[in-house]
């Protein structure tokens, strides 16, 4: 989740998220590069968690 997605809301609840966001997803995607060392495994994680973000866009 970047900032740019987050200019909507108040300072302080964007920086929150962004805070929990990037900090779960670098913590979960530290684990997954210490445990199985994957080149493609780390870039295909965060391109499924940024596309969340289009997930309710396609369901309408």
């Amino acid at each position: 989740m970047h900032l740019s997605r987050l200019v909507e809301t108040p300072t302080r609840q964007a920086l929150a998220t962004i805070a929990v966001w990037r900090g779960g997803l670098g913590i979960l995607l530290g684990c997954l590069w210490s445990r199985h060392r994957s080149v493609w495994g780390v870039p295909a994680v965060h391109t499924a968690v940024n596309s969340l973000i289009l997930l309710p866009v396609v369901l309408g």
